[in-house]
């Protein structure tokens, strides 16, 4: 049951797509929303990292002219406006929320506030960390490698639906993300489709659990088996055909679609699917 609901903003450009995700996750569970935003100290220490790429052998260092003043402004410009527009968001939509600031690392910040929230809600590339040639930021994939919650990373134009495809192959994590879907799907009343990526007999076995779980939970079993080389194609298919608000899958574990998580196959997963993904790594519980 979602009842506490962590949301990272680290910016006005990407407020409007992250909130209202998780305004319909609030709504529909009746959850709380804290909402977090970091003053991330690397940089306020990159302010300090020498101008030249050698130390001179003797004399002064030569650093980068001090621009701790302008970064320091720039989180309290951040922190004004966010704050502002939460405060009005939470009054507007009615939900109960509260909003904080933290002076620390980004990733061990949010990591901290999975312990005691049920869902993660963060952007799927951080502004500050944005790199063309990666689908995730680098604070992004160690926030999901260590979250103790499933993290719900949001793209900057999402839908706003629950409609969710979950990509299920048996292993811990996979079944965690089961679970994590049918949440917030009942929060929307929407359907879940399971795919297993797996011989045919393999993936029948596979999903033998997976329909034993959606009845338990009184939800409709939509079941496929699908079997072919490449694990980022078929799941770009079935969320297409599905039309599919959300994917949900397991990460940084074993089994045929864990495996992937971290390599180009699954970066391009996350990069062609268009939709919000939920995903529960080695510590979400």
């Amino acid at each position: 049951m979602i009842k506490s609901i962590a949301v990272g903003l680290e910016s006005v450009d990407s407020f409007d797509a992250i909130t209202g995700v998780a305004a319909n996750l609030a709504i529909g569970s009746n959850a709380s929303l804290h909402a977090i935003y970091v003053e991330d100290v690397e940089l306020v220490k990159g302010t300090e990292i020498p101008v030249v790429p050698f130390f001179p052998m003797e004399g002064y260092i030569p650093m980068l002219p001090d621009r701790r003043a302008e970064l320091e402004e720039s989180f309290i410009r951040n922190e004004t406006q966010l704050n502002s527009r939460f405060l009005k968001f939470i009054s507007d939509t009615r939900i109960k929320g509260r909003f904080q600031i933290l002076r620390e690392n980004v990733n061990r910040a949010l990591v901290d506030q999975s312990r005691t929230h049920d869902l993660l809600i963060i952007g799927k590339t951080g502004k500050a960390d944005a790199d063309p040639e990666r689908v995730l930021g680098y604070h992004v994939e160690s926030i999901l490698r260590h979250a103790f919650s499933p993290v719900l990373l949001v793209p900057e134009k999402p839908s706003f639906g629950f409609k969710t495809l979950v990509a299920y192959d048996g292993t811990p994590g996979s079944h965690r993300a089961l679970a994590a879907a049918c949440e917030v799907a009942k929060s929307g009343g929407a359907d879940v489709r399971v795919v297993a990526v797996a011989e045919p007999e393999k993936g029948a076995a596979i999903l033998e659990d997976a329909a034993e779980y959606l009845s338990n939970h009184e939800m409709s079993l939509d079941l496929s088996a699908r079997s072919g080389d490449s694990v980022a194609e078929i799941l770009q298919q079935e969320a297409k055909e599905f039309e599919a608000d959300i994917l949900a899958m397991g990460a940084f574990g074993h089994g045929r679609i864990a495996e992937f998580f971290g390599s180009g196959e699954t970066h391009s997963i996350l990069g062609a699917v268009p939709c919000t993904v939920l995903i529960c790594g080695p510590e979400s519980i």
